[in-house]
């Protein structure tokens, strides 16, 4: 079977799995359809190893539509029985791929949570996860970003409320002030300056100013310093006069 028509078949079967009724809005096929959008933009820009990144798009797309399998109430059942490995290898077991190819979609799925790029790591997994950091930053997943766990409080009334550098990893945010600063932390995990053009300054703008306005909000209900621009310098780290350029200083 050609590759792109292996990879048309598995979009079309995995879409039920994506939808909103399988997957939280910051998991469904839109945003795995804007990261294959995103695919051809990624090819020949700096990776993590100071060299261009390289790969196959086919292998790009069926990753982008694996990537997210676990996040899928289709698959959690399977995936915990068997293994995301396994279930990967099943689903592309009818495809054109030979094992090497293979081994880098596996790999590139398995892996693309990591917070930071290693050594090792193949050009498609460089891609894979730049277009998964890269695509948090869209106005349609700060509604996602925020609710990603019901059960959070928007924010707390310490005397403490703001983000400060906590934990970020999933289970450790404990508001959903708090947990808007996981996606600004991937600004700068990016491989470089040309990945981080990706991102679209309007959209940039859109999320720093929000949180400026989410800090004004906490700060006036509870009577303190607005400290959410002490966030946002920690969150983006050095990139954070870049970003200035981009969004304009707190008013």
């Amino acid at each position: 079977m050609p590759a792109e028509d292996f990879r048309v078949r598995l979009e079309r079967s995995l879409r039920s799995a994506f939808s909103k009724e399988n997957a939280n809005g910051d998991h469904t096929y839109l945003h795995t359809g804007r990261m294959k959008k995103m695919g051809p933009r990624l090819q020949g820009i700096v990776g993590a190893n100071g060299r261009p990144l390289v790969f196959d798009l086919d292998e790009y797309f069926v990753a982008v539509d694996l990537h997210n399998l676990d996040a899928s109430l289709s698959f959690k059942r399977e995936i915990k029985e068997r293994g995301y490995r396994a279930v990967c290898e099943g689903l592309l077991a009818p495809g054109p791929f030979n094992v090497e190819a293979k081994e880098r979609i596996i790999r590139a799925v398995t892996e693309h949570s990591k917070k930071d790029d290693e050594p090792g790591d193949s050009d498609l997994s460089v891609a894979l996860r730049s277009a998964d950091k890269i695509d948090r930053f869209a106005p349609s997943m700060l509604p996602g970003c925020g609710t990603c766990n019901p059960n959070l409080l928007a924010y707390d009334d310490s005397p403490n409320p703001f983000w400060g550098g906590e934990g970020t990893r999933e289970g450790e945010v404990k508001t959903q002030y708090k947990a808007y600063f996981r996606n600004l932390e991937w600004y700068g995990m990016l491989p470089s300056d040309e990945a981080r053009a990706l991102v679209n300054p309007r959209f940039l703008k859109l999320i720093v100013e929000f949180l400026r306005c989410f800090g004004s909000e906490i700060a006036g209900h509870l009577g303190i310093p607005n400290r959410a621009e002490d966030d946002i310098r920690m969150a983006f780290g050095k990139h954070y006069e870049h970003v200035l350029t981009i969004v304009g200083g707190p008013k």
